[in-house]
């Protein structure tokens, strides 16, 4: 019984192997994995495992470890041959071990552990960064975008090329909702300055923003005093004075008449931070504007404009007009004031005079005689007279603006 069954054994063993082609190949249904990888990001990764015959597999997971800690597994979401999951709430820079498990109605399979690193922290960027400077001090304002993974920072200036070394400079930096502000003190005049901010996110990393600025030149102070004008008949006196820790050279006056022409500009030395000049050459009773102006650092800078007004000159007045016949010879006098400003006075000599028949004025001849008073009073000697013959005369005087006349007054030299 033992050989028969040996024989049976052997028997059906060779038919098995002398017909092969008479039996189909298994078709094979394990799914295959043929990829797994991760991509992470600083707080998430996202993995995903490629397959062969992936429409086999009837449940997945993705698990990932962190050090130290038990898994987290999640079920992977399946879409024709890949596999994929997503983990959020991740540590960044970390190392995690992660695999992927599927199983078909039969068997179940785990690939072997992989690792991936989350990101580090994101880094805060610094923008719209503004630097306003002084002559001794400077303003920054600037903000950071992700600033919630900003660890740290400090902000200052040093002299440029420096490096810091023998830094003098102060600053403090405050926050005005998202701006920070920073104040920087005890800074040099017309200076290049290096402005940095030197920051670090929360996984340590440091980074720095720097940007260059320069300080503006020292103040300086020109206060204008005392501008006055002083004016008289054809000329002004003009005069001002300056409070200055500047130099403000070139300096000096600017004037016109009211009507809108051109400014006519006198240029002075200070003697004593005070500045002086006469204009001569004005008209009477005339408007005029004037101004200072100084220059500083090339700049030129004028005052506002200021008015004066030169004043009439004073007219003569003729008074006392007289007459005394001698023979055939009359003497004219008269007064005249105001002798400093008279320009042209004497007398007007009358004749050849006839009258209408109502007793006026009707013809004569004027002859002009200039005169030049000696000590306000006027004197004349008219010669060659006829008898019984009227003659008449009046006074005048004039300052150059204004004249004036006496009255006529009438005479006849007597009959002989």
């Amino acid at each position: 019984m033992l050989l028969r069954s040996n024989h049976t054994f052997l028997l059906a063993l060779l038919l098995a192997v002398s017909v092969p082609c008479c039996t189909k190949k298994p078709v094979a249904t394990v799914p295959e994995l043929i990829a797994l990888n991760a991509t992470p990001s600083a707080f998430t990764v996202t993995l995903e495992a490629k397959f062969l015959r992936a429409e086999n597999i009837k449940r997945a997971s993705f698990s990932i470890n962190p050090p130290g800690e038990g898994s987290i597994r999640k079920t992977a979401t399946i879409s024709g041959n890949t596999l994929t999951a997503t983990f959020d709430s991740l540590r960044p820079n970390v190392r995690y071990r992660y695999s992927v498990s599927w199983s078909t109605a039969k068997s179940e399979w785990t690939s072997p552990p992989y690792s991936f690193d989350t990101d580090p922290y994101p880094m805060p960027k610094v923008v719209d960064l503004k630097i306003e400077p002084g002559a001794y001090d400077a303003m920054a304002r600037f903000r950071f975008l992700d600033e919630e993974y900003l660890r740290s920072y400090i902000a200052g200036c040093y002299i440029e090329g420096t490096g810091g070394a023998y830094n003098t400079s102060q600053s403090k930096t405050t926050k005005e909702g998202d701006e920070y502000v920073c104040t920087m003190t005890n800074l040099i005049p017309e200076t290049f300055y290096e402005f940095h901010i030197i920051y670090s996110n929360k996984g340590a990393i440091g980074n720095t923003y720097s940007m260059r600025f320069k300080t503006l030149p020292p103040p300086y102070r020109v206060t204008v005093t005392g501008q006055e004008a002083v004016p008289s008949y054809f000329s002004a006196k003009l005069s001002a004075s300056f409070e200055a820790d500047v130099d403000y050279t070139p300096c000096g006056f600017m004037f016109r008449e009211y009507m809108p022409v051109e400014w006519n500009v006198i240029t002075i030395t200070p003697v004593n931070n005070r500045i002086e000049t006469e204009i001569p050459d004005l008209k009477p009773e005339k408007g005029y504007r004037f101004k200072v102006f100084y220059t500083v650092r090339g700049e030129t800078f004028m005052t506002e404009e200021q008015s004066f007004g030169t004043p009439a000159v004073p007219v003569p007045e003729i008074s006392s007009a007289h007459f005394n016949i001698s023979g055939n010879s009359v003497i004219l006098t008269a007064d005249i004031s105001q002798t400093e400003f008279v320009t042209q006075s004497g007398f007007i000599l009358l004749d050849n005079i006839s009258f209408d028949p109502a007793g006026r004025l009707h013809t004569w001849r004027e002859t002009t005689i200039e005169v030049t008073p000696g000590e306000g009073r006027m004197s004349y000697v008219w010669e060659g007279l006829s008898p019984g013959i009227q003659y008449g005369f009046k006074a005048f005087g004039t300052n150059g603006y204004k004249r004036v006349e006496s009255e006529r007054i009438f005479f006849t030299i007597p009959g002989e």
